[in-house]
């Protein structure tokens, strides 16, 4: 195994940053240039030093040469560790569908054990600690500080993508419209969109969620990675029209989705999507029609074996809407 700041490290990845450099045409000058004429990554010494093996790229220079050759970290880290690559994503994955199952005790547990493997040296625990972080504080917790977990999420997005897709410190929308991106990508944004949600901008949250919508609509996209991820983003964003009021869109997202749902037979959370529709035509006037909906969810639910939703439906629906279900 290759450890970070070791004679075997410097050769492996002095000569990976110099094959990437030639494959893109550039000379050490140039790189070092990047796009910014008046400002250097580095001197031309310290590169031609670091691609002969003879000393230890620092991280900050690190990530500004990665970023000049449009290479993620990750991406960086395959080239170093070979054989190890698929054990990483595998690494990272375990951990990913452990947050997002809630089970933070045995995520928490599976990144301590893998702070002690050689290949996360570089500082690459980073991104699976972020994940942590701002899933954990999406819990009821009035201690936390979702401004801190947003900035930490944006730095754990920059480290999984070969470009910032920031504009003057905010999401790029564009980009996640125009890209397939890769499902730890989708969660990461996923989980941003939340947080803003949390800071009060839930017009920039249904903008990022409308984003991620269009690109996982993209027919490039893997119809498995799609299944897996467009329920939530549905009901995400038919829960953020909502909360802005625009009912017309929440109603005909909920349509849409309970299609796809039934297409796929993709039940995990359709009685909250048939909640949210129901929200939907309430707002709308609809009453005779809402009250139809609101005991189809609770059906759903009693169906599925949740009692406990099925119980919050009854009982939401009675004290805040005066509906009898």
């Amino acid at each position: 195994m290759t450890n970070y700041g070791g004679k075997d490290y410097n050769n492996k990845a002095g000569a990976t940053i110099k094959a990437l450099r030639e494959q893109k045409g550039l000379s050490q000058k140039n790189l070092i240039k990047h796009d910014v004429p008046t400002e250097q990554i580095c001197s031309v010494r310290t590169l031609r030093r670091i691609e002969k093996g003879e000393t230890t790229i620092s991280l900050e220079i690190l990530r500004k040469l990665l970023y000049a050759l449009n290479v993620s970290e990750i991406e960086f880290a395959d080239m170093l560790y070979g054989q190890d690559k698929y054990k990483f994503q595998n690494d990272f994955n375990e951990i990913w569908d452990l947050i997002f199952d809630e089970k933070y005790d045995k995520a928490n547990d599976k990144l301590n054990t893998l702070k002690s493997k050689s290949y996360y040296d570089i500082d690459l625990p980073y991104v699976a600690q972020a994940m942590l972080l701002c899933k954990g504080i999406l819990e009821k917790n009035t201690n936390t500080d979702y401004q801190k977990s947003y900035e930490v999420m944006h730095e754990a997005l920059c480290k999984t993508l070969p470009s910032t897709p920031f504009k003057n410190g905010k999401i790029s929308t564009e980009y996640i419209s125009s890209h397939i991106l890769t499902l730890n990508e989708y969660r990461i944004i996923t989980v941003i969109a939340n947080l803003l949600g949390h800071l009060d901008r839930k017009r920039f949250k249904i903008d990022i969620l409308k984003a991620t919508y269009t690109s996982l609509s993209n027919k490039e996209v893997d119809r498995e990675l799609r299944k897996k991820l467009l329920p939530n983003v549905y009901y995400n964003l038919s829960n953020a029209l909502i909360d802005e009021r625009c009912y017309n869109d929440a109603l005909n997202i909920c349509i849409e989705a309970l299609i796809f749902c039934k297409q796929y037979k993709l039940y995990k959370i359709y009685g909250e999507i048939i909640y949210n529709k129901a929200k939907s035509l309430l707002f709308l006037d609809d009453i005779v029609k809402a009250t139809e909906i609101f005991r189809l969810s609770y059906n759903v639910f009693i169906a599925q074996g949740d009692d406990n939703k099925a119980s919050f439906v009854k009982n939401t629906v009675l004290q805040k809407y005066n509906i009898r279900i």
